[in-house]
């Protein structure tokens, strides 16, 4: 893996993270004023870090104790992909 490609996939760990304790000033450290997010599953899309971090205040809503993990990893030049299992118990 190339640097590159090494500081995006410790960018991406630290997202989660940031995610897993609700540390929402670091998560928009991460993310660029035009992200787009799509859902395969639901069909969901949504764009700009404004509406991204809204859905994730939204799933923590739902399920405040949930946690990501990063299962595995694969990437290269400027793409990371992850899986990720996501655990927790939806309250609403």
């Amino acid at each position: 893996m190339s640097a590159p490609a090494t500081d995006l996939g410790r960018a991406t760990a630290d997202l989660i993270d940031a995610f897993n304790v609700a540390d929402w000033d670091r998560m928009r450290g991460h993310l660029a004023g035009d992200v787009a997010y799509s859902e395969t599953g639901t069909g969901r899309h949504v764009e700009g870090a404004d509406a991204y971090l809204d859905l994730c205040h939204g799933w923590r809503e739902a399920f405040p104790d949930v946690v990501g993990t990063i299962t595995d990893t694969a990437g290269g030049e400027g793409v990371a992909v992850l899986q990720i299992r996501w655990q927790g118990t939806h309250t609403g």
